[in-house]
């Protein structure tokens, strides 16, 4: 995949139908797998992503696809997140 420097440069390649926030997505996913030696992340939604980008790539034709669209983002396991355990990287609570 293509290396994007600024969100701007990703919208314009979305918006063109250059690529898809499902593309942005599985190759964010293969990162993360390719790289899961470095414990970077304790939980990876694979399946929650997919069906977002998936939800957003349907919005983008008609223009509702938003001001982030395409922006894939990771959460600090501390913070609280709808239906997902708060860790904090701790064993006292899991």
């Amino acid at each position: 995949m293509k290396s994007y420097q600024s969100l701007a440069d990703l919208q314009s390649d979305l918006f063109a139908g250059k690529t898809s926030c499902a593309q942005v997505v599985d190759h964010h996913l293969n990162v993360i797998q390719q790289n899961h030696h470095l414990n970077a992340f304790l939980e990876v939604f694979a399946d929650e992503c997919a069906e977002i980008a998936k939800q957003v790539d349907s919005k983008i034709p008609v223009g509702k696809g938003g001001r982030l669209a395409g922006l894939c983002i990771s959460i600090k396991d501390l913070l609280s997140y709808e239906r997902h355990a708060v860790q904090a990287s701790s064993k006292i609570l899991e």
